[in-house]
């Protein structure tokens, strides 16, 4: 083989690597269940939206970046001491960065980066399941205000 084909063969690599990486995480992400889409916004500078995918684990839920190559969730929210505190629709500077009929909510008391409110975006279907599984608590934790 030759210099030049070593040098293509190289640059193929380097551009396949990251792609074939993102694939195996998503499909790593989506063993346990179904992913669905989740775009998180974090912390009282509201910086901007970060594109992402969730998903139930136990009594969290799991938020995690699409494009990123971390295995650990960005946001986590668990049942127990999580409270959602106000759903909107997107706002239309939103609607251009967020994925089409996503309704906006904030939520109290998840792990985060920032110990402040965190808002998710999502679609209404996604959003139903999300407060049906809040209120769906064991006892002794249903007593918070949701």
């Amino acid at each position: 083989m030759s210099w030049a084909g070593l040098v293509v063969l190289l640059i193929v690599l380097m551009v396949a690597t990251p792609v074939v990486v993102l694939v195996l995480r998503r499909r790593w992400l989506s063993r346990d269940g179904g992913l669905f889409e989740c775009s998180v916004r974090i912390g009282p500078g509201r910086s901007g939206w970060a594109l992402g995918v969730a998903r139930y684990s136990g009594e969290d839920l799991e938020c995690f970046r699409v494009f990123s190559f971390s295995f650990c969730p960005r946001v986590r929210v668990h049942r127990g001491r999580a409270a959602i505190v106000a759903v909107r629709d997107a706002e239309p500077e939103e609607q251009s960065v967020l994925f089409a009929g996503q309704r906006v909510l904030q939520i109290v008391g998840a792990d985060s980066p920032d110990s402040g409110p965190v808002e998710l975006a999502m679609e209404p279907g996604s959003l139903t399941g999300l407060m049906s599984w809040l209120e769906a608590a064991p006892p002794g934790l249903a007593d918070r205000e949701v």
